[in-house]
């Protein structure tokens, strides 16, 4: 496959060299998600942004990459002037490459972030944009059922929620409520013979390698899992629906 989408990675965190092996190895598209953690001011966000818009989607665009960006507080980087964040997020989701907002939601499941969180599901509803939806790796099912009953209180249409880092302790929960999920590969997460066993589960899946750079994650495992699933004989229609497909629709990219 060679318009393979990378769902959800942190391109400020990818060496230079990781864009061409990724376009060698099928990859067209690449998502990346807003977060910077440890952020004190709304300016030290803004600033973020205008990274992603200048630096690296030049460095993507040098490769025959296409990058698309989200943009929001991260719940581990929550400036203590958040809602200025809040009130100038619209502009940049005004940017043609700006395609939603993310990757927020909880993550220590504190009050100040569920505040944050409804805050930001309450303008991806008023904007109509799709919103990506952060899960922790403890406390997990709590963490679902406060996440989705926040949107669901909100009201915005499922089909614009992805619910992110999902493996098969949650998936359940996620197709219950009709949001698409977020399938982050690697150690200690989703392996390509955990989907290869319950492909009926995953069908509304994006593969992603979630990469960042202080752990240890590979930014090819996108292409890595399409290659291991193909040789293992995996429908083709749903292996195009989690390698492109899902993403295209939800993100209208």
């Amino acid at each position: 496959m060679t318009n393979l989408i990378e769902a959800h990675t942190h391109a400020d965190l990818m060496p230079y060299e990781a864009y061409e092996e990724l376009a060698l190895k099928g990859v067209n598209r690449i998502i990346t998600h807003s977060c910077y953690v440890g952020a004190t001011r709304a300016t030290t966000l803004f600033d973020h942004y205008h990274q992603l818009l200048k630096i690296f989607t030049n460095n993507a665009q040098k490769n025959g990459l296409k990058l698309f960006i989200t943009v929001g507080i991260h719940p581990l980087g929550i400036p203590e002037d958040w809602p200025k964040a809040i009130d100038i997020l619209p502009t940049f989701l005004e940017k043609e490459t700006i395609i939603g907002l993310g990757e927020v939601g909880l993550h220590f499941d504190t009050a100040l972030e569920a505040e944050v969180l409804k805050a930001q599901v309450e303008l991806a509803k008023s904007l109509n944009v799709p919103i990506d939806l952060h899960l922790p790796p403890k406390n997990r099912s709590e963490v679902v059922t406060k996440t989705l009953d926040i949107v669901a209180k909100v009201g915005i249409d499922p089909q614009k929620v992805v619910i992110e880092h999902v493996h098969t302790d949650v998936i359940k929960m996620v197709n219950e409520f009709g949001a698409y999920a977020g399938l982050s590969l690697g150690e200690g997460r989703l392996s390509p013979q955990d989907i290869l066993e319950n492909a009926p589960l995953f069908q509304r899946g994006m593969l992603n390698s979630d990469y960042i750079n202080f752990v240890y994650r590979r930014y090819d495992a996108v292409p890595q899992a399409v290659h291991w699933l193909k040789l293992h004989g995996v429908d083709v229609s749903f292996l195009e629906a989690i390698a492109f497909r899902n993403a295209e629709e939800c993100w209208k990219i």
